[in-house]
């Protein structure tokens, strides 16, 4: 959540997941069915340092294994335990405890909102990929094998920030490193993780920061980001905007008309989009879309990319957006077809794609099309990150073949990495955000 919704002191309250948090996430059956779950051995130590700062509440949708954890956690351990469905954990919780009161350590797909909204979210290393892109911090041993204890530890430092709990590396950062920057009006946890795990795997000495940077405020940031960085990653409100305060802009980003990445280079600032690349690269990888129908909803920055992205693969390209001129502009500009939003649900074709904000709220499980339109077309594609939306789902219910919002991001943050350090990212460590 952003800084300014955060109450002035921590929360009270630390919420865990048990399975695959607590546990390894192993369970042992037998004829009888499931008979235990493997718990780590340091994280009894970790809860200690905090147990007398903080109410501890653990959760569970896993209702044959509940008596297990109840054994250990309950009456073993002394703290609380409540049984919770997967798909009811976000509103439950928000509905009882306010996400904006409790500390929370999760490691599923479900948990990714929760971790998102929550006080400070953490996850362990091992956790669903989805879990880690909205955590705050990510721990350093795995789930069931001191996560918790990392998560106790980092949980101190936020209570007791002038605690000097454990040593920070002394030569961390240096007169040499790399500093890089995500600029928006709430910056992405995403983005933060992904670069920063990319230098450390790759031993490139830099850094990447998000910098919270309202529209009032652009000039001052790009002044900013002239004396003290390398470059930055630009996100919603800023894309188009930023463009008049570059020195050059590569081809792709002047068609699209906007800008997602800067890189100073000898002293100027060069604009070039990646989404055009993450869309190109997410689409060419999974669909043939030459001569083939693509209705494209939205006409915002991303919108602009993903409909280059379609002219260059050869798609027939329809945008479909609720302010006309927006839309017009953009099928002027990729040679495609305008349709009016009222029409949309009277389109078909081989590939939907979705490039609104419908569905990015955590609890919107809103369709941007009728059921009935989505089973018109062969795949459909979402640009939303973070969550499994109502789209996607439903695509994936239908069995069609889908590109998820993550496809699109990583292959641009990819870009994005490539751009600033000169380097490629791994297969191996592109295979683990995908």
């Amino acid at each position: 959540m952003s800084d300014d919704r955060k109450p002035i002191k921590p929360p009270t309250l630390l919420i865990m997941d048990v399975d695959g948090v607590m546990t390894t996430g192993q369970f042992f059956y037998t004829e009888k069915g499931k008979i235990g779950k493997v718990f780590g051995p340091h994280d009894s130590d970790g809860l200690k340092l905090i147990r007398d700062e903080l109410k501890i509440l653990f959760i569970t949708a896993d209702k044959r294994g509940y008596e297990i954890s109840k054994k250990r956690l309950v009456d073993d351990m002394g703290y609380s335990l409540e049984l919770i469905l997967e798909q009811d954990r976000y509103h439950y919780l928000n509905d009882r405890y306010g996400m904006e009161n409790f500390f929370y350590i999760g490691d599923g797909i479900y948990d990714a909102p929760v971790l998102r909204d929550c006080f400070y979210g953490i996850a362990p290393c091992n956790a669903r990929k989805e879990a880690i892109a909205q955590a705050d911090y990510i721990t350093e041993s795995r789930s069931g094998e001191g996560a918790v204890l990392d998560a106790c530890l980092q949980i101190q430092k936020i209570i007791h920030p002038d605690r000097k709990i454990e040593a920070e590396p002394a030569n961390r950062f240096d007169a040499d490193t790399l500093k890089f920057v995500s600029m928006a009006k709430l910056p992405s946890k995403f983005g933060i993780h992904f670069h920063n795990a990319g230098y450390s795997a790759h031993k490139i000495n830099a850094v990447y920061i998000p910098l919270k940077v309202d529209s009032e405020d652009l000039t001052t940031a790009i002044e900013l980001l002239r004396k003290n960085f390398h470059g930055a990653g630009i996100s919603m409100p800023h894309k188009t905007r930023i463009i008049k305060y570059l020195d050059q802009i590569d081809d792709n980003a002047k068609n699209i008309g906007a800008v997602n990445t800067v890189v100073k280079q000898e002293g100027r600032l060069a604009g070039y989009n990646t989404d055009y690349h993450g869309a190109r690269k997410a689409i060419n990888d999974t669909l043939d879309i030459s001569g083939k129908r693509v209705v494209l909803l939205g006409a915002g920055g991303a919108a602009r990319a993903i409909a280059c992205a379609v002219k260059d693969l050869d798609g027939e390209i329809c945008i479909c957006n609720r302010t006309r001129e927006k839309g017009e502009l953009i099928a002027e500009m990729t040679g495609g077809l305008f349709i009016p939003w009222e029409h949309r649900n009277k389109q078909t074709g081989h590939l939907l794609i979705n490039a609104t904000n419908i569905g990015m709220a955590a609890e919107d499980d809103r369709l941007p099309v009728d059921k009935d339109t989505i089973k018109h077309f062969d795949a459909v594609m979402d640009v939303v990150v973070g969550k499994k939306t109502g789209l996607i789902q439903y695509a994936e219910k239908l069995k069609k073949t889908f590109i998820a919002g993550r496809t699109m991001t990583v292959f641009q943050a990819a870009e994005q990495f490539r751009l600033y350090t000169k380097r490629c990212l791994s297969d191996s460590f592109l295979a683990k955000w995908l």
